[in-house]
């Protein structure tokens, strides 16, 4: 192990590029370092039921999901069916810090939105975004989201596919991600990492 360390150094000083599968961490590590940055998002919506045959009231419903910190200025990227149509959006850290946030930018044909937070709180160190031009099939990712109600529950997969779709009905053109990483109801703009910590 020693030698294995000794060698990898060598490497490193003198310039020679190493593979990820060398230089990333092991999963328990992983977690611990992109957890922080995973958020709980609470989004609520006012719906107007029926009380009576002529009077209709006002009641508060919530969807809830996850989502993830892309910046030091607040900016969380989440899953448009989850806020499309919030009235109030709260946005809670595995810490317990909790901000309202606002919509910056919603593009449900791709079922991606932007937030911002609107409180001044501490933030942990956010995730890095990784290239997705250089996202193989057959490459190892885990997820971290609330699925079922567990917050912050982890699971591993790898890539299985690759799909570009076509401008349709209006829509833009978009590349999806196949994963095989248990996905179950709560799922919704859950962190879906490399495995170097990126997403």
């Amino acid at each position: 192990m020693i030698r294995l360390h000794i060698l990898l150094l060598s490497l490193v000083f003198f310039g020679i590029q190493l593979p990820d599968f060398l230089l990333a961490a092991n999963l328990p590590d992983l977690y611990q370092m992109v957890n922080p940055a995973v958020v709980d998002i609470v989004a609520i919506s006012m719906d107007e039921v029926a009380v009576s045959a002529d009077e209709d009231q006002k009641v508060a419903s919530g969807d809830s999901g996850s989502g993830v910190l892309i910046d030091d200025k607040g900016t969380i990227l989440t899953a448009s069916h989850v806020i499309q149509t919030a009235e109030k959006i709260r946005v809670t850290f595995p810490d317990g810090q909790s901000s309202s946030a606002e919509v910056v930018v919603s593009v449900s044909w791709g079922d991606v939105a932007v937030l911002r937070l609107t409180e001044e709180i501490k933030l942990p160190r956010p995730v890095i975004l990784a290239d997705s031009d250089k996202v193989r099939i057959g490459d190892k990712v885990f997820v971290v989201g609330s699925p079922l109600g567990f917050s912050h529950s982890l699971s591993v997969g790898y890539i299985s596919s690759r799909l570009q779709t076509g401008a349709m009905l209006g829509a833009g053109s978009m590349e999806v991600f196949q994963t095989d990483a248990a996905m179950n109801p709560g799922n919704s703009g859950d962190l879906c990492s490399t495995w170097m910590g990126k997403l």
